[in-house]
């Protein structure tokens, strides 16, 4: 802006019409600057409120979790410091020191704690951007309820950096959401591995790889007609696991559960299994007492599985001895059907010379029970016992 003021000459006559012009000039140019220094401020002022809206919210609210708290003892409220957001102000407001209010005298009733310009929290009977609500009985503390939202200050932020669960600090906030979010997954697989049930089918004679999240399962239940004895494996590697494993297939045909790497359990048709994982090979923990099998015309006694078999015959059988330790005491239980004279050919086995023979009971229901030892240098089951007609 350039003033072109009138300059004053000797033998002037028109001083005085120079001089108001000039007052004229001057006073216009005064008044443009106030206006421009006003519109500068205002529109920093309404920056500056439009900032902490989008920080703190379009409402009142406190600025850390325990700016202005309120707790009251006796007659006195003892208010902590902190920081609070007062739209109505276009101001966040302060105070570094706590404050005490005395309720003595008090008449009874909610009153509430607003934070005024200067930051000083006070006792009103407005709600209006109130920072708590306080029952006053007219000689105690009732209820005490924050009323405004708190937003995070730097010292939640900070606060927030260090977890004492994972035990550990962070820099940013995404590092310690990926942290806290790999546990999250971490606890739902786990959550998982004891709740869930996979039913999978298994039919055919081809061997089968279970994925990791069909292994992230406590029941494995294997269904299917199966043509052959296949492997199931797991996929894993040096992370002991146990498993309730349940064969269901039809077919007659036994499965075996293994890792990738070692020995497995043998499952028969119809039967479930605890086993575990060892890192390299599965194996059953302590099998149970008694293994039911169903019928077929060819079956498979496996011994590791339990020290008693028992087999209702629906019909003539033939029944392969396997699975037991060198000395194990294995006792197959033999029951008629409803018709009878359902007869066996052992397979794996071997008579001494007292007992030269075996021959089942004829009549319809009853149970043949034949003891056997194993040799594991012979690789053959020693007949020992046989108990008829039971």
């Amino acid at each position: 802006m350039t003033l072109q003021l009138q300059r004053f000459i000797n033998g002037d006559t028109n001083y005085i019409t120079k001089h108001n012009s000039n007052l004229d000039l001057i006073e216009a140019a005064i008044a443009s600057l106030e206006l421009l220094a006003s519109n500068s401020t205002a529109a920093s002022s309404v920056n500056v409120a439009k900032a902490f809206q989008a920080l703190f919210g379009v409402s009142a609210s406190l600025i850390g979790a325990d700016s202005y708290k309120c707790t009251g003892s006796g007659n006195n409220l003892t208010v902590q410091p902190g920081f609070c957001w007062r739209p109505s102000l276009n101001a966040v407001v302060s105070k570094t020191t706590i404050t005490t209010i005395s309720f003595s005298g008090v008449s009874a009733g909610t009153w509430y704690i607003t934070v005024d310009s200067s930051g000083t929290p006070i006792r009103t009977n407005s709600i209006t951007e109130a920072a708590y609500s306080i029952v006053w009985t007219g000689s105690a503390f009732g209820t005490i309820t924050r009323l405004l939202n708190v937003v995070w200050g730097a010292a939640d932020e900070v606060a927030a950096q260090s977890s004492t669960v994972l035990g550990t600090s962070f820099t940013s906030l995404d590092s310690r959401l990926e942290a806290s979010e790999n546990k999250a997954v971490a606890g739902d697989l786990a959550r998982t591995y004891l709740l869930g049930r996979l039913s999978k089918s298994v039919a055919g004679n081809s061997n089968v790889t279970l994925t990791a999240d069909e292994a992230n399962n406590l029941e494995l239940v294997f269904t299917g007609a199966v043509s052959g004895e296949i492997n199931i494996s797991v996929p894993l590697s040096n992370a002991p696991r146990s498993w309730l494993v349940i064969n269901n297939t039809t077919g007659g045909y036994k499965l075996t559960l293994k890792g990738l790497s070692g020995t497995g359990v043998a499952m028969p048709v119809g039967t479930a299994f605890w086993v575990y994982h060892d890192g390299t090979n599965i194996l059953a923990l302590p099998k149970a007492a008694v293994l039911t099998l169903p019928y077929n015309t060819s079956i498979t006694a496996d011994f590791s599985c339990a020290d008693i078999i028992k087999i209702t015959l629906g019909g003539n059988a033939i029944i392969t001895l396997t699975g037991a330790k060198d000395r194990q005491k294995c006792m197959l239980e033999l029951t008629q059907d409803s018709v009878g004279g359902r007869t066996i050919t052992l397979v794996n086995h071997r008579f001494g010379s007292d007992l030269t023979n075996i021959t089942l009971s004829t009549g319809p229901g009853l149970t043949d029970k034949i003891g056997f030892i194993y040799d594991a240098v012979a690789a053959k089951f020693d007949v020992v016992a046989l108990m008829r007609g039971f």
